[in-house]
């Protein structure tokens, strides 16, 4: 940064109103508006428990509401993924403790954002890809889903859910030179391009490669 040029700060939030999520790893966050909603994850401190519970913190009040759920209670879940899609979360997958989950969560996000609307859905086709720690990214009415594991394998495929029929396509045949099987890796989207880096190709590497699809 040049001299004189305000410089970025961090700040500890300390007093926030409300009650917090539990210490956590491996949990999503997802913004939606002044919000950040958590969700899910493996509890610390010990216990190591693996939850489907429901935070938001309203950055601006800097409060944590903990809202009613109506509905149905998801299964607990961490190493899955989130994606807003209009006022819509859905959640992808995970492991609960004693499998990997093949399930589509949708978590409804209300204007008071002291209730959430949560269902699951059951796709109109056969394909239920089971997936942890791989990564969803939405671009228009698809949400595609890289990589990950299914408990045996470190995978490279690509599948594609289609939000508008509900329904799974793939695995989607691609050109060019596809990254290789791993998992916790990175994806973000930009210019309808998935950027891809990094990841676990094995139980003892880690990967510093950078590839994108490009959708267009």
């Amino acid at each position: 940064m040049e001299d004189g040029e305000a410089k970025p700060f961090w700040r500890k939030l300390e007093d926030v109103e409300g009650l917090p999520p539990t210490s956590r790893n491996c949990h999503s966050a997802t913004s939606y508006g002044k919000n950040l909603i958590i969700f899910g994850g493996r509890e610390g401190d010990g216990s190591k428990k693996i939850l489907n519970d429901v935070f938001i913190l309203d950055t601006t009040e800097e409060k944590w509401i903990e809202p009613e759920i109506i509905g149905e209670t998801p299964n607990p879940r961490m190493g899955h993924t989130a994606q807003l899609y209009n006022n819509t979360i859905i959640i992808h997958g995970g492991w609960d403790g004693f499998k990997v989950l093949d399930d589509l969560v949708f978590i409804e996000l209300q204007p008071t954002m002291d209730k959430v609307k949560i269902w699951t859905l059951v796709p109109k086709n056969k394909i239920h890809p089971a997936r942890q720690f791989h990564t969803a990214s939405i671009i228009e009415d698809k949400m595609y889903i890289f990589g990950g594991g299914d408990g045996k394998y470190w995978l490279n495929d690509l599948l594609v859910f289609n939000l508008l029929t509900y329904e799974w396509e793939g695995p989607i045949e691609t050109k060019g030179r596809a990254p290789s099987g791993r998992l916790q890796h990175a994806a973000i989207v930009y210019d309808k391009k998935i950027f891809i880096f990094g990841g676990e190709p094995d139980r003892y590497r880690q990967l510093n490669d950078l590839f994108y699809l490009d959708i267009k």
